[in-house]
């Protein structure tokens, strides 16, 4: 696209769009803009802060993947800020029915979905939580410098994430950190492995709960469960 092959003019351009304008202008400039090889970090963190101030959640998935194509914008504070803040605050829904108005409708042609086939997902199953935690891994590989922050920021989502789909990611984001510390990066498998048999557990007794057995028909197995 022309995005991609001249991303310091459309990074401007973008910049100058008016606010009322249709929100797919400015999401199918990130995605150019992410596919660029050669554009300048500041005009792309210009459009990442752009973008953010404009609609945060609206733009989330442009933004998130500028920052996991060109991860060495992290060492800007404010894009670092920017993917922490999905990290904890971005969307995440685990039904596949998403409200019709969050989703901008457009036409899709067969090369938009080859183009951006290396990063579809299923919105409902890690929505910008999980893909910004993804985004983390990249930007670990390549600053190395914010390995220490991301330490407490990926031991926080361990103990507070409660969404299956986005725990999921978490691994991902773990691998940069293994061979700085094997012990720490265990121990957090761990509790995550933990915490889904917990869940699990706690799922599966609510839902034989519910049921309606007489005592001699619950299985001795569902009984053990429930009473524990």
């Amino acid at each position: 696209t022309l995005t991609k092959e001249q991303p310091l003019r459309f990074a401007r351009l973008q910049l100058r769009i008016p606010e009322a304008a249709n929100p797919a202008f400015v999401q199918q400039l990130l995605w150019g803009l992410a596919d660029a090889e050669d554009a300048e970090p500041e005009s792309l963190a210009a459009a990442i802060e752009d973008a953010f101030r404009r609609d945060r959640q609206k733009f989330d998935d442009g933004i998130i993947r500028i920052i996991e194509k060109h991860p060495a914008l992290a060492q800007l504070d404010r894009c670092w800020s920017i993917l922490t803040w999905y990290i904890v605050n971005g969307d995440a829904q685990e039904s596949d029915v998403v409200e019709a108005e969050q989703i901008e409708r457009e036409t899709v042609t067969i090369d938009v979905l080859i183009n951006r086939g290396s990063k579809l997902h299923i919105r409902g199953v890690n929505g910008a939580r999980g893909s910004a935690l993804e985004a983390l891994a990249a930007v670990l590989w390549a600053v190395p410098e914010r390995k220490k922050e991301a330490w407490s920021i990926i031991e926080s989502r361990v103990r507070l994430e409660e969404r299956m789909g986005v725990r999921c990611c978490i691994p991902r984001s773990l691998t940069p950190l293994f061979n700085e510390d094997k012990q720490r990066c265990a121990a957090l498998l761990d509790q995550l492995v933990a915490d889904v048999e917990t869940e699990r557990h706690k799922r599966l007794a609510a839902a034989l709960s519910s049921m309606s057995f007489s005592p001699q028909r619950l299985p001795a197995f569902a009984r053990r469960l429930i009473a524990r």
